[in-house]
């Protein structure tokens, strides 16, 4: 048995207050799982500085353990534009037991979120639960 309720961030740049406060209560609602399943909450998420990463990086530097959360980095100098892809197969391949990975695309249409989709997709491709949350609830 793990010892945290494992669950990977991913979306939108975009920066507003309806996203945070959604980026929020998703965050909490993983908390409460976690507390009910009497483990801890342990978050993976990208470096973007603003957006859903940053939303959630902000979360987790109040509320856990900086041991409980990890950023992933994308190194856009050394792949170029496979920087993100890569960037976000290495963290669901790191978390293959992860409970959910939770996603916050910019748009239904794949080409307007493209980072946001990848990750999602590396997550099929893992065989990971994944919650996807439309623009329409936080735009």
């Amino acid at each position: 048995m793990s010892l945290y309720r494992v669950v990977i961030f991913t979306g939108t740049r975009r920066n507003s207050a309806a996203l945070r406060d959604v980026v929020v209560r998703e965050l909490r609602h993983e908390r409460g799982l976690a507390r009910a399943a009497r483990v801890g909450l342990f978050v993976a998420v990208g470096n973007c500085p603003t957006g859903v990463d940053g939303d959630v990086r902000a979360w987790c530097a109040v509320n856990l353990p900086r041991s409980d959360w990890h950023v992933y980095e994308a190194d856009w100098a050394r792949h170029g534009k496979a920087a993100g892809p890569i960037r976000n197969r290495d963290m669901c391949r790191a978390h293959p037991d992860a409970a959910a990975i939770v996603g916050f695309p910019a748009s239904w249409d794949r080409e307007q979120s493209r980072g946001t989709w990848d990750c999602l997709d590396a997550a099929d491709e893992m065989g990971l639960p994944k919650r996807i949350i439309g623009p329409e609830v936080w735009q």
